[in-house]
């Protein structure tokens, strides 16, 4: 594919670019493709296409449009205009529509000639838009995908779009790269692997749950249609064929992406995805596709592709280490893999996670995507995004501390050390300039909000007692060098405070996850954790809460209490 289309894709998909996409079709075949169910039982697998078909049979029917018009903010700079386009709805589950319906356009179905024409001016020949539905932020897909370009994993280039049908202002959409030709040069340099999709309760295993033997993941495109390259790699019948062990998988899955993948579907609690669900998942067999391939000949290579991100970064999730993906069981029962995974989220933590890197990069860009939807995307009567989009913001800034949650370890001081901030209120602790008082506030940046957590040496000495509930640590202030501090007063009760003493018995604190499962499997982390955690006295078993009541300078007091504690994650 010459590099120009390339080009043209950077520029139709650019952040920057608000697409308005302008359909004109006859009302009743509107209100038809409005009113369309998806055919089957929930529009599973039986209504998609199937190999070797030569008319592709989907859960919804195709309609024309009389002409669709193309036009972005920076790209295309004036309207673009092509007449009789295909039109086809898309979703049948939690994004499914009424009244606002995802589509798809295909520019290829109408007048003859048009698809060069369109290549020749946009770099495509159809279009994606997706409804969000699901994603109140508008920013889940754009800075999710974006994410996952930063881990070095596949990913469809994406932006927002304004939909308008016969006059009709829909709002913003997603205008999301489909898995093309050009999709998997972007990704691969490869176009000549085989594409499939795993889109509901499918996997790489003989009759998943709702299709039954070899019908359980589509082909989506490449030279052969037949399975062949997964019949090869026998991922099929995993457990019985490859022995049910991660080396033998590793010979037909790139497991350096699937371990990538794996870890980042659990950082962005993408409980949709295939790991927890088997879903919402494209496969591309990054090989030169032959008729009859081996696993020995490097015939196939299977890589994992996101999709259907639409309800990641969600405060109700957990980080969840799932096991409901055959591949991802594999890695998680034998020590070496696991391993392995503990180290791809160690890496993600410490590099596109990283302090730095959230605060310079991905909240800049969140923020950037947020004034796009409100300012250019958006309906005016819609309401603003504004809230949703700092829920966003909020998970995105746990995400390392979940991180380190799963792992069982504390996360190491980088620069002047993190803050202890509050869920709820989003206040942090302050170390007072005297050094002895601690208090609480907004977030200011200062490094009187700075602090050093160091683990104590020793502080696991029961195994029989969950590790993460014995970690003793010393919270040490990055501004003056004293220690959080509980204090026992003579007349009776307990002080939240600061002391220069390092060795003190009441500077030692617990930071408990809020809720977690422990793995008893070889993967040595837990299963399911908040990223939140407690602040617990060591020595009195009492935890901190950020309190009402204001101290002799008017400033709110931190305090000590047996219940209503206030849950803190480290940013």
């Amino acid at each position: 594919m010459p590099h120009n289309k390339q080009t043209l894709l950077e520029k139709l998909y650019d952040i920057g670019n608000v697409v308005t996409v302008s359909v004109t079709m006859a009302p009743d075949e509107w209100a038809a493709l409005l009113a369309a169910q998806p055919k089957g039982e929930f529009g599973f697998r039986e209504f998609r296409p199937k190999p070797n078909e030569t008319e592709k049979v989907g859960r919804y029917d195709w309609k024309d449009a009389i002409f669709v018009a193309i036009q972005g903010t920076k790209f295309p700079p004036t309207p673009l205009k092509f007449t009789k386009v295909g039109i086809i709805k898309k979703s049948f589950a939690g994004s499914f529509s009424y009244v606002k319906p995802s589509f798809r356009l295909d520019f290829t179905r109408g007048t003859n000639g048009q698809e060069k024409a369109v290549e020749r001016s946009l770099g495509l020949k159809h279009l994606t838009l997706n409804n969000n539905k699901q994603d109140g932020s508008y920013v889940h897909q754009t800075i999710g995908y974006d994410i996952f370009r930063q881990a070095g994993l596949p990913y469809p280039r994406c932006n927002f779009a304004k939909v308008i049908v016969n006059g009709q202002d829909y709002g913003a959409y997603i205008n999301l790269e489909p898995m093309k030709k050009a999709f998997l040069e972007c990704n691969f340099g490869n176009t000549q692997g085989n594409l499939y999709e795993i889109e509901h309760s499918e996997d790489l295993v003989e009759g998943s749950q709702h299709m039954g033997p070899l019908k359980g993941i589509s082909f989506e495109g490449g030279p052969f249609s037949g399975l062949a390259d997964l019949r090869a790699a026998a991922v099929l019948d995993i457990t019985k064929a490859l022995g049910n062990t991660f080396p033998s998988a590793s010979q037909a899955i790139d497991m350096d992406n699937f371990l990538r993948y794996f870890s980042l579907e659990i950082l962005l609690k993408h409980f949709d995805g295939y790991a927890l669900n088997t879903k919402n998942t494209y496969l591309y067999n990054d090989a030169v596709t032959v008729q009859n391939p081996t696993v020995a000949a490097g015939n196939v290579r299977l890589k994992f592709i996101p999709s259907g991100i639409d309800q990641i970064l969600q405060d109700g999730q957990i980080f969840a280490t799932g096991t409901s993906g055959v591949a991802a069981r594999l890695v998680l029962d034998e020590a070496a893999a696991a391993a392995k995974l503990r180290e791809a989220i160690r890496s993600l933590a410490e590099t596109v996670f990283s302090p730095a890197n959230v605060n310079g990069k991905i909240l800049p860009l969140v923020k950037r995507m947020e004034d796009l939807v409100n300012t250019a995307a958006k309906k005016p009567s819609d309401p603003s995004v504004t809230g949703q989009v700092a829920i966003v913001r909020k998970q995105l800034r746990i995400v390392r501390a979940g991180a380190y949650q799963l792992l069982d370890e504390l996360p190491p001081t980088l620069g002047e050390g993190p803050v202890l901030r509050s869920r709820e209120s989003q206040a942090v602790i302050v170390a007072s300039e005297t050094g002895t008082e601690v208090y609480q506030a907004g977030l200011s940046g200062t490094p009187a909000q700075k602090w050093e957590i160091v683990g104590m040496p020793g502080s696991v000495s029961d195994a029989t007692v969950k590790v993460v509930e014995k970690k003793k640590v010393v919270i040490k202030s990055k501004a003056y060098g004293t220690y959080l501090h509980v204090d026992r007063l003579a007349e009776g009760g307990t002080k939240v405070c600061a002391v220069k003493e390092e060795g003190s018995a009441g500077n030692a604190f617990v930071l408990p996850p809020t809720a977690y499962v422990l793995w008893t499997g070889s993967y040595g982390g837990l299963m399911t954790t908040t990223g939140y955690c407690w602040l617990q006295s060591a020595e009195t078993g009492q935890s901190v809460a950020l309190g009402e009541e204001a101290d002799a300078n008017g400033r709110q007091r931190v305090v000590l209490v047996n219940s209503g504690a206030t849950e803190f994650y480290l940013h």
